[in-house]
Formats: structure tokens, C-alpha cells, sequence
């Protein structure tokens, strides 16, 4: 069993962590010094990150909370595979149309496509996503998916260029008064929803995760989302809004339609429609 690890920890178990972050796309930068390995802010932005995209044993989303206990060490070693699949369908629910249903169909289809196996953040199909000046440097691609595929619709970045940062995201998205806090409200399928593990209002910088609202629990409490780099791949999957990281959406259309809530269902078999 390996020993719970957090900010300021030291010794082995730190070194085997930056591996596993390594073997996921999640490196720390600057990387761990192996002569005197320290868990330092590097190495917990990394873990934060990590957190945000992966699932325990359960399926229940890791808490991003730094620290590296049982939980996190085992989604660190099953990271990929079916380990991380949802097995939820995927659907668009009635009353969404015009360009909000265009953004939906073009991120479902691309449901299941993922990394190579030993290339983190790279492969065959995942590297459309990333600027070509950037692929070598294997950057995490949540971000640039979400560009990708509103690109496809608009044939520009409404809500920001094509950059990594789920931050930078936000700050653009409050400039063009298309930011709307998690409040309480009810997001809309096709907003894009972000994850930051810190207040944005009270940092200059923080790492983040952000991807689709595809469709919202008929109580308004949960929302199925559709969201790259997430167990290493596209997948389909289930956020609850009482996340405190769940900072907020960006209205990348700028209204609010009607539309049907409705959760999706999970099955055991669902073929090609399913989160490989």
C-alpha cells in the first residue's frame, strides 16, 4: 500500500509519483530533482490537474484536493482503459438546436478517440486537436479540444484563441460578458463548462479543466458533459455543480434556450455509442 503524500513531502514516494504524472501527460515542470525529491507546488498543480480528469476505483470523480492517498494512487496506476470508462450513452437532448447543436454533435463524435498508448497527450486521432507548433512539446489537450470543435462550427475561437489554459479561457470569456458563475443556475447544453482548482478572482494563474455540458438531471443538480482529455481520452461522463472547482460556464452562443432535462443512462454494452 503506498503512503499518503501531500505538499512539502519527500523521499521515494515522491519520485514514483512523478513517474506515474510523467507516464500521463502530467509531468511537473520544472521535473522532480531524484537527488532530493520534494512534492513542490510543481508537483501539486500536476496532481490538481490529474484529479480533475480521473476517477477512483467507484467511478466517482478523485476529490482535487493535492493529496495522494489510496484513491489517486489507484487511478494513477489504471489510469486508461476500462478502468476510466463511463459506459454512458450519448444524446442531445430535445429543444437544442441552431449553432449550440452543432458544437454537441461535432464533440460526440469525436466520443472515445484517444491518446496512443505510451505517447501522453499524443496520438493518431487526438492530435488534430493541437497547433502544430506545439504537438512536440505534448501539452494536456482539454483545452485545445474545446477550441477544436467550436472552431468547427464558428471557424474562429468565439471565446479566445487555441491556448492550454483554462484560466486564460475564463479571463477571456468574463471579458466578452459570455462568463456565467455556478450560482445556482441551471448551464445550458452546449456551454462550455471549467473547473479551476482555485478562486480565479484571487490568483493570477491556476490550472483547470473544462469541456461540454451536453445535458443537465431533470432536478438540476448534475449535468452530463462531453470532454477531452479526460481519462486520456474523449469520454462522456457525469459532474455534479455543487463542485466547488466547478467554478462556472461559458455561453459560447449567448442565449438560453428551452430545452429537455433528462439525464443519460448508463449501460454495460453500449457498442459504438459507448466511452471506450
Amino acid at each position: 500500500m503506498h503512503e499518503t503524500i501531500r505538499f512539502e513531502s519527500t523521499g521515494p514516494a515522491v519520485v514514483h509519483l512523478a513517474e506515474l504524472l510523467e507516464k500521463h501527460g502530467c509531468g511537473p515542470n520544472p521535473p522532480v530533482d531524484t537527488s532530493n525529491p520534494v512534492f513542490d507546488r510543481a508537483v501539486e498543480n500536476m496532481v490538481l490537474y490529474f484529479q480533475m480528469t480521473h476517477q477512483d476505483r467507484h467511478g466517482n470523480w478523485l476529490d482535487v484536493d493535492g493529496i495522494v492517498g489510496s484513491g489517486t494512487w489507484w487511478a494513477l496506476e489504471n489510469a486508461t482503459g476500462d478502468a476510466q470508462r463511463s459506459f454512458l450513452e450519448a444524446g442531445i437532448p430535445a429543444g437544442i438546436d441552431g449553432e449550440r447543436r452543432k458544437i454537441l454533435e461535432i464533440a460526440v463524435r469525436q466520443h472515445g478517440v484517444r491518446e496512443d498508448p505510451g505517447r501522453p497527450n499524443r496520438g493518431s486521432e487526438v492530435d488534430k486537436f493541437i497547433p502544430p507548433e506545439t504537438l512536440e512539446a505534448a501539452p494536456p489537450w482539454c483545452c485545445y479540444f474545446a477550441s477544436w470543435v467550436t472552431r468547427q462550427v464558428f471557424g474562429e475561437d468565439p471565446v479566445g484563441r487555441a491556448v492550454a489554459s483554462c484560466y486564460k479561457a475564463y479571463q477571456h470569456a468574463l471579458s466578452l460578458g459570455r462568463w456565467e458563475p455556478n450560482d445556482g443556475r441551471v448551464p445550458t447544453p452546449g456551454d462550455a463548462f471549467v473547473i479551476l482548482h482555485e478562486d480565479p478572482e484571487s490568483v493570477d494563474w491556476c490550472t483547470g479543466h473544462i469541456g461540454f455540458v451536453l445535458q443537465v438531471a431533470e432536478d438540476g443538480k448534475s449535468i452530463n458533459t462531453v470532454e477531452g482529455n479526460c481519462g486520456n481520452r474523449v469520454k462522456i461522463g457525469r459532474r455534479v455543480l455543487a463542485d466547488p472547482k466547478l467554478r462556472g460556464f461559458i455561453n459560447i452562443v449567448g442565449d438560453h434556450p428551452e430545452f429537455d432535462r433528462g439525464s443519460l443512462r448508463g449501460a454495460k454494452d453500449v457498442g459504438g455509442s459507448g466511452t471506450r
